[in-house]
């Protein structure tokens, strides 16, 4: 008999959340298990034709922050409707409680709930978060997060003292990312950078928690430094036109270029020389874990969980620290060559085949009950 698993997330657009739920679908057992989905954005279908090619279904619901009814009562209908026992909730926040008890009501019976980041700065967010956790401890039943860090956020610090959150790290295909000159050349070829440029890179959604204000500014130092140095920067988000007339502000528009959403990333990340990631907080994204795979170097901000350094080639910098120090940095460690990283990897426990067996084990172990 198959399992249906109900997703419940924002978007099934290509950010670093849904990315791991997909890296999960395409391993797991799908003779046993198939992922379907609730989103509440209805524009973001990057990977719906792979979802259905998968064997899985999507469905539409609402924003919690602009229609709540609608969204409590769309997410209890779908799962009393489909009659789903397991539900795997994708929480950026503790509010996602919500969506949870909906699905309670709907009849699940099984709650599998993922952290995605860590805690924000905003005191209003800090509140809510601190007022719902312990409704988001008591309706789950299994608690995931990529980091310690991220769990803390989302089910409370105690939760980790007492060991009740199951930490999955954010697996890949490594083998996928063994760094070839050839692949590089030919990434390279099709952008048309020539072979003596500097490129500085970055993937990740264009949006606040990214500060891709700070990778502009660090690229400008860069620039005045190296002048043959392009930016090229993948995502999508609602600070593209924010980003674009920063951009120009610095007199960059010849060597800043928007690339949207690939998938191609890792035969980017080959092309690229440096990662530059100085985002305000996260759990512990999928990007930097890919790039250390491809042995690309990646200067980081230190408000970054520190288990992301698997690697020789991270280093993480204070947010305080000037554009120009971070940009000295970035061109010091560029000069690393790289290597096949494969090995170091998937001894950290980041290979996507060992997440999903971990997974699978979660499965069965509350099947069982």
């Amino acid at each position: 008999m198959i399992n249906k698993i109900l997703v419940i997330t924002n978007t099934i657009d290509a950010g670093g959340a849904e990315t791991f739920v997909m890296k999960l679908f395409r391993c797991i057992d799908r003779s046993q298990y198939i992922f379907d989905f609730l989103i509440n954005k209805r524009e973001s279908n990057f990977y719906l034709k792979e979802i259905n090619n998968l064997g899985g279904s999507v469905f539409y619901g609402y924003s919690k922050s602009r229609d709540p009814f609608k969204s409590f009562y769309s997410i209890y209908k779908i799962v009393k409707s489909n009659q789903y026992e397991i539900i795997f909730c994708i929480a950026v926040h503790p509010i996602g409680f919500i969506d949870i008890l909906a699905a309670r009501l709907g009849g699940a019976s099984k709650i599998l709930t993922r952290s995605t980041t860590t805690a924000t700065r905003f005191k209003l967010s800090l509140l809510l978060a601190f007022i719902s956790r312990p409704f988001m401890n008591l309706l789950t039943t299994v608690r995931i997060a990529p980091s310690k860090e991220a769990g803390e956020w989302l089910f409370g610090k105690s939760e980790i003292r007492k060991d009740n959150v199951c930490i999955l790290t954010n697996g890949i295909d490594v083998q996928q990312y063994i760094f070839s000159q050839e692949r590089r050349t030919l990434m390279r070829r099709k952008l048309n950078i020539p072979k003596d440029m500097f490129v500085v890179g970055h993937v990740g959604r264009l949006c606040n928690q990214k500060n891709h204000a700070k990778i502009l500014n660090v690229f400008a130092e860069i620039k005045k430094e190296k002048q043959n140095s392009i930016l090229l920067l993948v995502g999508v988000g609602e600070l593209e036109a924010e980003i674009k007339e920063k951009t120009e502000k610095l007199g960059l528009n010849d060597s800043v270029i928007l690339l949207g959403t690939r998938n191609d990333i890792p035969d980017l990340l080959m092309a690229f020389d440096v990662m530059v990631f100085p985002s305000f907080y996260e759990g512990l994204p999928n990007s930097i874990i890919e790039a250390q795979a491809t042995s690309l170097p990646c200067i980081i901000s230190d408000t970054i969980s520190k288990e992301l350094k698997i690697t020789d080639r991270v280093v993480a910098l204070s947010l305080d620290k000037s554009d120009s120090y971070w940009a000295k940095v970035v061109l010091d460690k560029s000069t690393e060559e790289r290597k096949d990283m494969c090995k170091e990897i998937t001894e950290a426990g980041f290979s996507i085949y060992d997440t999903t067996n971990r997974l699978l084990d979660i499965l069965k172990e509350y099947n069982n009950r």
